[in-house]
């Protein structure tokens, strides 16, 4: 299940890792993005996490109930990626899928920076160029679909 929601929303593996119930709502089919699951090296060299060790608001814990710990996370993928002769496939290339997909139905590039939580569009424009190229001049016709939020506004993207 985290692999759909990323393939769909663009998160980072921190950001899905982070995410909490709390902060979806399935009923509007969107979610706000509020905090990203980092881990850093204590004094002592031990890796920690950032935030609580336990949290049952977790959309997707590990299975003590803990955030799944990101290179414990990233590993699994890679071994079911291999499985399915993905071989090479990152779990970060999911956002850069969602990204060339989003700009090939027509979203424009200042929209796509704020899902993509980017600091600037010139951010998006600089590792998305050739994406952008690619989807032309087409703009989206289609009706709002999914939606969610990154520490800002509510966006309505369109159905992919």
């Amino acid at each position: 299940m985290p692999i759909a929601v990323a393939a769909v929303t663009g998160l980072r593996r921190g950001e899905l890792l982070a995410l909490r119930w709390q902060h979806v709502d399935l009923d509007k089919s969107s979610l706000y993005v509020a905090a990203s699951l980092e881990h850093s090296r204590a004094a002592s060299g031990r890796i920690r996490f950032k935030g609580p060790q336990v949290d049952n608001d977790l959309v997707f814990p590990a299975h003590d109930g803990s955030p799944w710990p990101p290179d414990t996370f990233t590993a699994q993928f890679s071994r079911l990626a291999k499985s399915l002769g993905m071989r090479g496939f990152r779990f970060h290339d999911l956002r850069h899928a969602f990204a060339s997909l989003t700009f090939g139905n027509g979203v424009s590039i200042k929209e796509v920076q704020t899902l993509l939580g980017h600091s600037s569009p010139v951010v998006t424009l600089s590792v998305y160029a050739r994406s952008i190229e690619a989807s032309g001049a087409r703009r989206s016709t289609s009706s709002p679909g999914r939606s969610w939020r990154r520490r800002g506004p509510k966006v309505t993207l369109a159905k992919c």
